[in-house]
């Protein structure tokens, strides 16, 4: 990364990036398509070679070049863009770009009040309480770490499990279901990115560094990761709202006094941002508000904690 030369409309270029990503990311981490951005700006949806013949009938060329992406859990896999795809010769059908974006795309569609009671039923993975509250209609939301909360507890039929809730998360009562959506996303957003501590149980004398770092981000810092994190996970559900006004009002605060930095050709951010963990977040977020997300490690009690 380099000091950026002097740009009139910075936000704009980062805007388009974000919008460019979650275009091609559905169906992949958005962490996973800036990576591949980063391999080849400007690369469309990508995929493995059995992929790429088994769902949408087309070969990869003899001389592609492969990018890499991290898998969980495991090291990395190799991908391929679209252009390095011709139609397979024994492919009962096949697909062009268009209608395979069309495809990645269709279990991401725009259900807020369906989204929400996801959310809501499954906050409890990320360590957070969340309630409805009486508030303004200026006011969304807002997060604090919170000292004796009630565990959650998972019943199945032959078990139960405990998980510590260290997040309590409140919402505006009043507001529509795409504005609860926007708001949950930006609240999770600042517990998934350490703004208000660790996902775990620990004293804060004995919070590790990174996590020490994290909490202890500019309030115009911590703002603007959480909404840039909202509007990636709104646009990926195609939920309209209004967090790019938002997010251009977070990110015109944080310029004031915050040197710009260039991540890739038009990425214009805030060099305290940090990016990675806005992905990341947003991934997570996604994942929860579509029923996929395992809890997050430090949160269920082990059994001999269970005894009273």
């Amino acid at each position: 990364m380099s000091v950026a030369d002097k740009s009139p409309q910075p936000f704009d270029g980062a805007l388009k990036h974000l919008r460019t990503l979650v275009r091609v990311s559905r169906g992949r981490s958005i962490f996973n398509t800036q990576l591949i951005e980063l391999q080849r700006p400007g690369a469309s949806v990508s995929f493995t070679k059995s992929a790429w013949h088994k769902k949408f009938g087309r070969q990869v060329k003899p001389l592609a070049k492969p990018m890499m992406i991290l898998l969980p859990y495991g090291p990395v896999n190799l991908v391929y863009e679209y252009q390095d795809t011709t139609p397979a010769k024994d492919a009962r059908r096949v697909f062009e770009l268009e209608k395979i974006l069309s495809i990645t795309a269709s279990g991401f569609e725009p259900d807020a009040q369906r989204l929400v009671h996801q959310m809501l039923r499954d906050s409890y993975k990320i360590g957070a309480t969340v309630n409805p509250s009486t508030m303004g209609s200026l006011l969304g939301g807002h997060v604090v770490r919170e000292d004796g909360l009630d565990d959650y507890v998972k019943k199945n039929p032959r078990s139960e499990k405990v998980y510590r809730q260290l997040f309590h998360v409140e919402y505006n009562s009043g507001a529509d279901y795409a504005t609860t959506f926007h708001t949950l996303a930006h609240e999770f957003g600042h517990i998934l990115l350490g703004h208000v501590g660790p996902l775990k149980d620990t004293p804060e004398s004995k919070w590790k560094k990174k996590d020490r770092q994290r909490y202890a981000v500019s309030e115009a810092i911590a703002e603007l990761e959480a909404e840039a994190v909202a509007y990636l996970v709104c646009e990926m559900f195609n939920i309209t709202t209004q967090s790019a006004k938002y997010l251009r009002g977070h990110y015109d605060e944080v310029l004031k006094d915050t040197p710009v930095t260039v991540a890739g050709d038009q990425l214009y951010l805030p060099g305290a941002m940090s990016i990675c963990r806005v992905f990341q977040a947003a991934d997570k977020i996604v994942k929860l508000a579509r029923g996929e997300l395992t809890p997050e490690e430090g949160l269920e009690k082990k059994e001999k904690e269970l005894v009273a």
